[in-house]
């Protein structure tokens, strides 16, 4: 007896994914057929789907080994004897997010205000890195040449390249570090050593693209040609390109080496192309969306809302190919959405009609929408998910929408439990805490999925207040004022009429938050004010260098000295 019990715990998971049935229930035999199920009878329920499940348990429970006994349970799988995690299996954002929940935790006041506060801050330092660029640095006009304008040249545009050379490498080392983290070979100390070596490298290695970008601008100064034609072109996504091939150049060993950096690598260079391809597309848009007429400008929006959904489809398929992590493709998809919210905050006042207004702004608003109901299927069932992209008859999709509704209510109550008892216990015991790896894994993915949402809707709600807050600067009074007519659109734009639309844009992207906070709430019980703050406080500088490198990067093609004129008419031509 005890050699065939022996043989039944030896049977692995690899084993039951095999077996092509949708759900398998063994019963222990009744004392007259075997003898060996005497005082060890009992039942065992197990759901294949929930099986394949639980690769994304061991990769956020250390060396957890897989659990012998399954059941389902309110359309979210349960784990019995599983070994339990420690509280440092919680990603931080996650940690800060649910440890107000305690008895000790922050008060429910004092969150908000210190939401307000890192949102200021973040809002602040964002206006800031955009003004000082290319505002607070006085021009002189491009026809004088070269080196009369070596402010341009040697301070704000090195300074503007660094900037925005900083945002792919971010990028780059996002997914590097995520899979440091995953990798059990490297011991505690070792992962954390190279995470310093890692962000070294992405302090100083961004100062490549400034000194490729100046040099070449100094070769071209040298057949009297200023400014570079087309410099994005030319100049600023080659440097960028050199500079990302250094950084990878000089990564740690350790992490060079892992067989995830290549497409780490390959997925960031592809998600960096369409990012640029779109800043191209909106160049074009701008310069001739004021002069369209209002049929042109109603087909032209509809055109960029379907470019821009195109490209992250492309890029996301890309990332699924090259196994880049779901939350990481979010935030890319987050990334490449941010010079079209940019550019349409410029030109909103040049919107001819109601209805070409609604389709600048109602797509960001579905894009925010949509991204939130993706997050809530993603978080309810891998496996209702798989059912509703293979659905052959209308009795599937009333299967699949039914899993998928019973897996929310699921969810919503999975987590309520949880709120439940953290509010029974305090901070500290919060800590010392062990927790199932499913309770691990469920809070790490709604804290990295809805942080995405959170960030896009900051931007659209940074986007309209940045816009004013600029033309403002440039139509002041003040030393600021003396690069206004080096911009494109800005010196031509209708200053009431842009304050108008843009401060509705605002009410209305407030009014979006608001609602999505409010959907979040009704629909998984977690409001988005405690995610924000976690975000905002944990990835500060990461989305800081994301925001600020679309800013910059929009300034940057408009300003005269980059060679963008798009009457063709170029300064440097005989």
């Amino acid at each position: 007896m005890a050699a065939d019990n022996e043989e039944w715990a030896t049977v692995s998971v690899e084993d039951l994914r095999s077996i092509n049935v949708d759900e398998i229930s063994f019963e222990a035999e009744s004392p007259t057929d075997s003898p060996r199920a005497q005082g060890d009878a009992q039942v065992v329920s197990i759901d294949v789907d929930e099986l394949l499940n639980l690769e994304y348990i061991e990769e956020d429970c250390g060396d957890s080994p897989k659990p012998p006994v399954l059941e389902g349970t309110d359309g979210i799988c349960t784990v019995k004897n599983e070994r339990p995690c420690n509280v440092e299996m919680l990603h931080p954002k996650a940690l800060v997010c649910f440890s107000d929940w305690c008895l000790d935790g922050e008060k429910f006041s004092w969150r908000i205000w210190m939401t307000i506060c890192y949102l200021f801050a973040f809002g602040l330092s964002l206006s800031l890195i955009v003004l000082w660029a290319y505002v607070f640095f006085p021009f002189q006009l491009p026809q004088v040449g070269f080196w009369e304008n070596w402010i341009f040249n040697f301070v704000a545009h090195p300074v503007g390249n660094y900037i925005v050379a900083r945002a792919p490498m971010g990028w780059f080392a996002r997914q590097i570090m995520w899979h440091l983290q995953s990798d059990r070979s490297l011991g505690k100390e070792q992962r954390r050593e190279i995470t310093k070596r890692l962000q070294r490298c992405l302090r100083w290695v961004p100062l490549v693209d400034s000194l490729w970008c100046a040099t070449e601008h100094i070769i071209f100064a040298g057949f009297h040609i200023f400014p570079v034609p087309f410099a994005t072109v030319l100049s600023c996504i080659p440097a960028a390109w050199v500079s990302m091939a250094v950084f990878y150049r000089v990564l740690p060993s350790e992490a060079r080496t892992l067989p995830s950096t290549l497409d780490s690598l390959k997925f960031t260079m592809c998600a960096w192309m369409g990012y640029c391809t779109t800043f191209i597309v909106m160049l074009f848009y701008t310069a001739f969306f004021p002069t369209a007429t209002t049929e042109v400008q109603l087909a032209m929006s509809c055109s960029i809302a379907f470019l821009e959904w195109l490209v992250v489809k492309v890029v996301f398929g890309l990332g699924k190919h090259w196994r880049v992590p779901e939350h990481l493709m979010r935030e890319m998809r987050t990334a490449m959405r941010l010079p079209v919210i940019v550019f349409k905050a410029m030109i909103l006042s040049e919107a001819k009609g109601i209805v070409v207004i609604a389709s600048m702004i109602v797509p960001e608003v579905i894009a925010v929408f949509s991204s939130f109901v993706v997050v809530v299927i993603d978080l309810t069932s891998e496996t209702n998910k798989l059912r509703l992209t293979h659905l052959r008859s209308s009795r599937q999709l009333v299967r699949g929408a039914h899993g998928l509704f019973h897996n929310l209510r699921a969810l919503r109550k999975r987590l309520a439990e949880i709120h439940g008892n953290c509010q029974q216990i305090t901070l500290q015991e919060f800590r010392d805490a062990t927790w199932s790896a499913q309770e691990i894994h469920l809070l790490n993915e709604v804290s990295s999925s809805l942080s995405t949402i959170i960030m896009l809707e900051v931007c659209e709600v940074m986007a309209p207040a940045i816009f004013v807050i600029l033309l403002m600067c440039l139509r002041s009074n003040t030393f600021l004022a003396q690069n206004e007519s080096f911009f494109l659109g800005l010196a031509e734009a209708n200053f009431q009429e842009s304050l108008i639309r843009n401060a509705y844009s605002l009410l209305l992207e407030v009014a979006m938050l608001v609602a999505t906070d409010l959907f979040s709430r009704k629909t998984i019980g977690l409001s988005f004010v405690s995610v924000m703050r976690s975000v905002l406080q944990c990835d500060f500088s990461f989305w800081l260098s994301t925001l600020s490198a679309a800013y910059v990067g929009w300034l940057t093609v408009l300003v005269r000295h980059t060679g963008h004129d798009m009457n063709f008419k170029f300064l440097w031509l005989p």
